[in-house]
Formats: structure tokens, sequence, C-alpha cells
């Protein structure tokens, strides 16, 4: 049998191609694999420039002095025990309906149930249920995590020694508080609970924190403020994408967004980004919405805050002033009590031994006291319907504070004693605001 005189020929340029093409591709590879090994070890030493603040400069409870003064709030000598309620409260979750919510989680320490109540020594599910379709004398107290009581057992947050002292009323009091909630997710919150049938007697709002602390963590306008707990980014793509499957996985993507060399990249983008760049008062209806420059607003608070902070002083007076007379009207219709409680600042309190005096002079601080100063400022005057308890925790000396910002089990039973009359004695806004205001 006889070949083409032309067949060797094609053979040899045949093998030659595949040889060129192995080694390029094994050209490409090591390259692809050097290049993202070297991107590796260059990644911890880039990153967005995060400017220190006052948070960088307070003692936290795992450190020496926290732990020292948890031991003593909790009287323990074990590290361990002392430190167990803040290592078992919980962190955030999605939701379908609300911005986020409390990680529904329960542990030995901590227990979330049904609508996002945490639960008390001896409740369950069906307690609360119960509670929430039978109770007529039913208060709901809405808030963030002080409400809710990070870093304390769910016998020592402000709502159980409310419990403890209203026990020959009949009211319940139901802890809906949530971790990073401010005044505007705490509506929120109520909002979902009155659409799903339950009619509170009276509901306590403990305000303050969250809301001079996250306003500034946000450049979108007034009721466009994000809580940056509420989204995700470096996932793969966003959770809601328009005209998307959320189904449809976009592995390409993920694969790509996990590459060192890509993260790099990114970092190096990111650094090249600065407070200038920040649209201020930004409409996401006409603006759009921006995650990296969400990101970056969240992580330079300080910065934003010190810059803008007399916009931020209107827009918190503007939008407390809105909220309540919302709340008022909401009273109206759905015939319950309310009452706005404007809390201690744990970080201004000079007392609070996890405020290092490094902190009072960060970044940040400076900005807090001023806001603190016009909210009781505006209560005080009466353009904000509110009950100031701001002072006080002030006649405590010591083991009032778990970390920077949030109650021991002694602090919390000082300001439901602090709360107690007032509900007694039925004050409300509906009373204190009248529509002409």
């Amino acid at each position: 049998m006889t070949f083409p005189s032309w067949l060797p020929f094609i053979v040899f340029r045949m093998v030659r191609l595949c040889r060129n093409t192995v080694l390029s591709l094994g050209v490409v590879l090591i390259m692809f694999f050097s290049l993202n090994f070297a991107a590796y070890f260059a990644l911890p030493y880039v990153g967005p420039p995060v400017p220190n603040d006052l948070f960088d400069a307070v003692w936290w409870p795992s450190s020496g002095i926290g732990q020292q003064v948890l031991k003593e709030i909790f009287g323990t000598a074990d590290v361990g025990q002392a430190i167990r309620y803040n290592d078992a409260s919980p962190s955030f979750s999605v939701h379908p309906s609300l911005n986020f919510i409390t990680e529904p989680i329960r542990n030995e320490y901590f227990s979330m149930g049904v609508e996002g109540v945490r639960l008390e020594p001896g409740w369950d599910d069906n307690f609360v249920l119960q509670q929430l379709e039978n109770n007529r004398h039913l208060i709901f107290a809405l808030g963030g995590s002080t409400m809710l009581g990070h870093g304390v057992g769910a016998d020592h947050a402000l709502p159980y020694y409310m419990n403890k002292a209203s026990q020959s009323s009949g009211s319940v009091i139901l802890n809906l508080g949530a971790q990073a909630y401010d005044q505007q997710r705490a509506i929120e919150k109520l909002v979902y609970l009155l659409q799903g049938g339950f009619r509170p007697e009276q509901v306590i709002f403990l305000d303050g924190w969250n809301d001079i602390q996250l306003i500034a963590r946000s450049n979108l306008r007034g009721r466009d403020k994000l809580i940056y707990h509420g989204f995700t980014t470096n996932r793969g793509e966003i959770a809601f994408t328009p005209g998307g499957r959320i189904g449809r996985i976009k592995f390409l993507n993920l694969f790509l967004e996990s590459l060192p060399a890509y993260r790099l990249l990114r970092n190096y983008q990111r650094r090249s980004f600065s407070i200038n760049d920040i649209v201020i008062e930004r409409d996401a209806f006409t603006q759009g919405f921006d995650f990296y420059e969400a990101e970056f607003v969240f992580f330079h608070w300080a910065t934003f805050a010190e810059r803008h902070h007399e916009l931020l002083k209107r827009e918190a007076l503007a939008s407390f002033a809105e909220k309540l007379k919302f709340l008022r009207e909401l009273s109206k219709g759905f015939n319950f009590k309310v009452y706005s409680f404007y809390q201690p600042i744990g970080l201004l309190d000079p007392d609070n031994p996890f405020v290092s005096d490094r902190a009072r002079e960060a970044p940040g601080y400076a900005y807090v006291v001023e806001m603190d100063h016009l909210i009781r400022e505006a209560i005080a005057s009466g353009k904000l319907p509110m009950i100031d308890l701001s002072q006080t925790l002030r006649g405590i000396s010591d083991k009032k504070y778990v970390d920077v910002a949030h109650y021991s089990p002694l602090a919390n039973e000082v300001l439901a004693g602090a709360i107690q009359p007032y509900i007694h004695s039925r004050p409300t806004i509906t009373k204190k605001m009248e529509p002409d205001d």
C-alpha cells in the first residue's frame, strides 16, 4: 500500500502544530499560575485605605481590659464564662421582605423565636404566639442591639427586667430588638407586625446610638439611607439583579473573582477611590446605586461625617421628626400607645472602661458628641417628642457596659426602672405632638 507523497508533510505539520499548541498552553498556564501565586502573596499588603477611627482605639471584650471588666460584671474568674454572652450573640441574616434580621440562632445563652422575638427563660414559640394573638396587654419593645441585649443573657436584657416589674399588671413585653436596627428599621419591623394582624397595646422604642452612627455610614438621601449589613458584595453576583434569574449562578464570575490577580486589581482600583468621589445625598431613583461607593462610605464614615457634619445634623433632626410624626399617626390608626426613648450613649460615658483616651481623640468621636448634643437639645426644647434617658446611667460608677455600646445587667435593670413609670402613667407622643406642630 502506497501513501501519498504529501501525507508525511501534513503529519509533520500537525505534529508541530500540536507541539506548539501544547507549549503555548503550558507557557500561558505557567504565567497564569505565577501571576496568581505572586498576587496571592501581594494581597495582604494592599487593600482599601481605611483610616483609623474611634473604633480602632476602643477596648473590645476580647482584649485584656475587656476580659477583666467582664469578669467583674459577671462575677467569675473564668475568662470563657466572662465573654460567653458576647461570643454567643448573633450576627445578621437575610429576610424576604425586611431589610435584614438578627441571625435566627438558638444556643445556651441566646434564642431568637418567632417574629424575631428574643425568648426569655421558660418561653418558647408557642408562648410567644399566644401572646401575639390573645394578650390585650401586649407591649412591643423595639430598637437595636441594646434593646435586644447583645452581650448579655436572656435574663439580663432590658425587656426581661421590664417584664419582671410588670408581672402584677398582666402586661407582657416582647423583645423585638434587632442587631444594627435604627429607628427606620424598627418602624419597618413594627409595620410588618401590624400587617400580620398583631395588635400591641403599647409600643416602646429605644433609639439613638445606631441613628447617630449609621446615618454617617451612608451617603444616600435620608429616605434611602443604607444600613451596610443589609447587602453583600464579593459573593460572585449581587443577590438581587434586575432582569436576571436568581437561580442562574454565574460560575465564570465566581471563578474570576476568586483569583488573587483579579482581587489584587480590584484592590488597586478601590485605592484610587477618594472621599471627593462620593455623591452627596445620592437619589437612588435618579442617580442609581453604587455598591462600591456604599462600601467606601461605610469604612470611611469618620472622614465623611467630619466633612459633612452640618448636612448630617439636618438629616438627623428631619429624620427623627418625620418618623415620630409617622408613629403618632400610626398609633392613632391602630390604637396603641407609643413611647420613644433616647438612650444613653455608652461611647460618651466618661466611666465606660472600654473607651480609651485615645478613642476620645480619634476621628469620629467629635461628630458623635456633636450629634448627641443636637438631639438632646431638640428633645429638651420640644422639637422632638422623645423622652431623654441619656443621663440615666451617669449615677452608676462602674459595671454598666459590656463593651463600648451595650449595657450590663445592672444598667438594663436601672433603665427598666426609668422606663416603667412612663408606661404606667401613659404619656404618649400623640399627646405631646399636635398636628399643627
